[in-house]
């Protein structure tokens, strides 16, 4: 489902007069909420792995609300997962029978972005970068700022601003796994999130390039076709390795998960959940905001 490019930007320069949310109109409602669907589990593929913690945090937050609030993407073609591996792995752990979706043409929409995680790592010394990079293969190549942006593959940059990457070819998921092994190494003994590196945008990671003991990473740039051919191979990324822009998202959503948990009518399910939100206040808060984290996308919230 896409909304016109035109209908969202004059609701954003709507919003930004007081940034405060604003009621939906019936029209557009209707189809934010046709953008809702389920799928049956055995038809998505994940494009990466997922970690206890993630799903932990997603239970927590369906036992606190009682329902599901925030649709997966998938792509409608082919079913592979584009955002919400966590809440996926999870109901495949319960043996859930749908999952709550917003399917899209994720190939042909030019306004699904694709980009990827830069990472860094702090307190590194230069004898700690060059013992990683002795272990992990890697060799060292002439640094610059149009470098990077341009890079075809993963460039590491160590604590004195000396670039790196890895001294072999690599199709694209072995690149990231070997990249995987790097912040491993350099995770060892240190207290970062999910016991690899943190996480940034690439405009932030190179504003880190100066900091003192430092290794910032930037990671080879993929094609959405590199995520397909992937996930349709039954295979995966690691985590962290894809950030996905879509036009919109929608939260606040409303599905029971006693409603997925059986193999019913998925036309009678969808039908349910559009006549469900169809009578619910839409808000639209606005884009590139907070709400349990930074989305750069348009967003819309159910009362």
């Amino acid at each position: 489902m896409t909304i016109d490019k035109g209908i969202l930007d004059n609701l954003e320069a709507k919003w930004k007069g007081n940034e405060r949310p604003m009621l939906v109109e019936d029209a557009l409602k209707d189809q934010v909420v046709e953008s809702l669907s389920v799928e049956e589990i055995g038809f998505l593929k994940p494009h990466e792995e997922t970690h206890l913690i993630g799903k932990l945090r997603v239970a927590e937050g369906i036992l606190k609300e009682k329902k599901f609030t925030w649709p997966i993407f998938s792509d409608q073609r082919t079913g592979v997962i584009l955002d919400g591996m966590h809440r996926y792995g999870l109901l495949k752990d319960f043996c859930f029978f749908y999952v709550p979706v917003q399917h899209i043409d994720y190939v042909n929409n030019d306004q699904i972005l694709l980009d990827v995680w830069c990472r860094y790592i702090k307190q590194v010394t230069e004898d700690e970068f060059s013992l990683v990079s002795r272990e992990c293969g890697l060799e060292e190549v002439p640094f610059s700022i149009e470098g990077i942006k341009e890079r075809k593959s993963a460039l590491i940059i160590s604590p004195n601003n000396r670039a790196y990457t890895f001294n072999e070819r690599l199709n694209p998921q072995m690149e990231y796994y070997k990249l995987k092994k790097v912040e491993d190494r350099f995770a060892i003994g240190r207290k970062v999130s999910t016991g690899l590196a943190d996480y940034n945008v690439e405009k932030e990671a190179l504003s880190l390039l100066n900091t003192p003991d430092t290794v910032v990473v930037f990671p080879r740039p993929l094609s959405k076709q590199d995520v397909i051919d992937v996930a349709m191979r039954g295979e995966v990324f690691p985590p962290k390795t894809t950030r996905h822009i879509f036009q919109f998202r929608v939260f606040n959503i409303e599905v029971l998960p006693m409603e997925l948990q059986v193999s019913k009518s998925k036309q009678a399910l969808e039908e349910k959940i559009w006549r469900t939100h169809k009578k619910r206040k839409l808000f639209y808060i606005g884009k590139g905001i907070t709400v349990d984290r930074y989305y750069a996308e348009h967003m819309f919230r159910f009362s």
